[in-house]
């Protein structure tokens, strides 16, 4: 049964859910709809990765965890060729590095590419992140920072290699 998008809301949004998982996993088909849609209001993205996390995904049986994962990375790849995608690249990564705990197979995704947009939302996204990188902050909020100092290392370093190709 479909929720109504102000419930959707509030369901994916309440973090206190004692089995957060379930609750995620149960709203999942129609919150991925909402989230490519753009249903999700634009101040809420970074939260969404937080929601990810807090479901806690990686530990679903397999073929739901695959389901996130493969979700998560057509979402990724979709955008990137998107000249104007439902939620700016800029913010997806960071969604996305929080979703999954990790940054590389994102910018692998992202250095693959040989596509004018790919390079465009690269140039717009760098612009997003200089003064954020140059001051050592991650460009993005992490709910869980454990690994954030990590994140900004290896994104500082993949654009030193990769974002001179822009000029």
């Amino acid at each position: 049964m479909e929720l109504d998008p102000d419930l959707l809301h509030r369901t994916w949004h309440a973090f206190d859910w004692k089995d957060y998982g379930a609750v995620l996993r149960r709203i999942l088909p129609q919150f991925a709809r909402a989230l490519t849609a753009g249903l999700v209001e634009p101040y809420l993205i970074d939260e969404v990765g937080r929601s990810f996390s807090q479901g806690d995904w990686h530990r679903w049986p397999v073929r739901q965890s695959t389901a996130v994962e493969e979700f998560l990375h057509a979402w990724w790849a979709h955008s990137l060729t998107d000249p104007a995608p439902v939620v700016p690249v800029h913010e997806l990564l960071g969604l996305c590095a929080e979703a999954s705990g990790t940054i590389s197979p994102w910018l692998t995704v992202w250095e693959t590419l040989d596509h004018p947009v790919a390079d465009r939302h690269l140039a717009e996204a760098a612009a997003h992140w200089e003064y954020d990188l140059l001051g050592d902050e991650l460009p993005w909020r992490m709910w869980e920072d454990d690994n954030a100092d990590d994140m900004r290392t290896e994104l500082t370093a993949w654009l030193v290699r990769h974002a001179p190709a822009m000029g």
